[in-house]
């Protein structure tokens, strides 16, 4: 069995053994341009070269690179579904007792990211993001829920980088999180609360009358950064259509126009058959794995669960012809981390999302995250077969797909899912 940890870990200052180290994930512009801050930092430290790989298909170069014996010494992957995928292929490499002596200072997270007490460490989660919201104006406040009442109003993109329907998926897990509680949540994520039980089916239900038909299609023609700031067109495309609220993670301010006044709240308000009352919330994260032994590669996974490490992450670059940074409390491209916290001023949009990320609530790792590939690739496109058509005929056949997918997974040997919710 095994065991994934959030954890942060000390080293000292003195400059390790020089070596090289190769690190693949799917960050780009922006993003890459603060993680090589940090691998920067880390090179200045201990005289280790690293060399950044960075792609919008993580999977399928990834697996290439396994299967013809060239894995990067480190990837970067962006759910436990596919580490588990490697770790019972035998392709990872356990990380030692190390993280283990330091789990009992994360709580509430410890009961969330330890599987297995006792057993191995193959992941170290890196960077965190909060899910469980909706953006809107921060000028909208008495208006929320008769706007979201009206499926017009969302901006509900099923297209992505690399896939498409994942956004929909989001809005499912949500809804059965926020409607059914999180007992319910967990036993369908880990496959133990069939696809067409009634719980499951009227979350997809709730998902397809909030949208509605018209929306609905329109959402299958647009992309996931589709949103309620939408950046100015290139020279020869058309704008897209207006809407108002958007159901995503912490991440998707990076799509928005600069100086957008975004703002959130949180999802139980606004979706439908949602338990007002509720406190749970979706979280996500990014989790560096070892492909490959080499102890330079072991110093950086150490270095980057540190609080220098993060806050060099964490720090904004300047912007574009050297314009001074966005503020702390505002950059929209500014990472979380579970350990590391600075002080963000009160009230502003990043200290808001730290804030929910650390409340001693019940937090839910992103379900299709912790899912198997082949079935999480199934659920994505099972979204996009529902919104082509949302009526009972067609829920049925996409419900009853899945379940055959899930029963087809069970009859086959897999390294068993994490604990889902704390």
């Amino acid at each position: 069995m095994w065991l994934v940890l959030f954890g942060a870990l000390g080293i000292g200052d003195r400059p390790g053994p020089q070596g090289k180290v190769t690190v693949l994930a799917s960050w780009s512009g922006d993003e890459e341009e603060r993680f090589k801050a940090v691998l920067e930092r880390f090179r200045e430290k201990t005289h280790i070269e690293v060399t950044y790989q960075g792609t919008t298909s993580l999977r399928d170069v990834l697996l290439s690179r396994v299967n013809s014996g060239t894995a990067p010494d480190i990837a970067i992957l962006p759910s436990l579904g596919e580490a588990a995928e490697y770790i019972h292929e035998g392709k990872l490499r356990p990380l030692g007792s190390a993280l283990r002596k330091t789990i009992g200072s994360y709580a509430p997270y410890e009961p969330l990211w330890t599987a297995r007490p006792g057993g191995p460490v193959f992941a170290i989660p890196v960077k965190v993001s909060l899910k469980s919201i909706v953006w809107h104006d921060k000028a909208r406040t008495g208006d929320l829920a008769a706007l979201a009442a009206q499926g017009g109003q969302w901006c509900a993109g099923m297209g992505g980088d690399a896939t498409s329907g994942w956004p929909g998926t989001d809005w499912v897990e949500d809804i059965l999180l926020q409607r059914s509680g999180k007992d319910a949540y967990t036993a369908w994520t880990r496959g133990e609360l069939p696809w067409a039980s009634e719980k499951v089916r009227e979350a997809w239900r709730l998902f397809g009358r909030r949208l509605g038909a018209g929306p609905a299609e329109k959402a299958l023609g647009q992309e996931y950064t589709w949103g309620p700031f939408p950046k100015p067109p290139a020279k020869g495309e058309s704008a897209p259509p207006a809407c108002a609220l958007q159901h995503q993670g912490s991440f998707i301010r990076t799509t928005y126009r600069k100086g957008a006044p975004a703002a959130f709240t949180p999802s139980r308000e606004l979706l439908p058959g949602a338990d007002r009352t509720t406190t749970a919330r979706e979280v996500s994260a990014d989790f560096a794995t070892l492909f490959r032994e080499n102890r330079a590669a072991r110093q950086l996974m150490e270095f980057l669960t540190t609080d220098e490490a993060q806050r060099a992450w964490a720090k904004p670059l300047p912007g574009p012809g050297g314009e001074d940074p966005p503020p702390p409390g505002e950059d929209p491209m500014r990472p979380f981390f579970l350990t590391f916290r600075e002080d963000l001023p009160k009230g502003s949009v990043n200290a808001r999302v730290d804030e929910e990320l650390h409340a001693r609530a019940p937090l839910c790792l992103d379900a299709s995250d912790v899912m198997p590939p082949r079935l999480r690739s199934a659920f994505q496109y099972g979204v996009l077969d529902y919104l082509s058509s949302p009526d009972e005929a067609t829920l049925t056949r996409v419900l009853t797909y899945l379940d055959a997918v899930r029963d087809g997974m069970a009859r086959t040997p897999h390294a068993e899912p994490p604990r889902v919710c704390n």
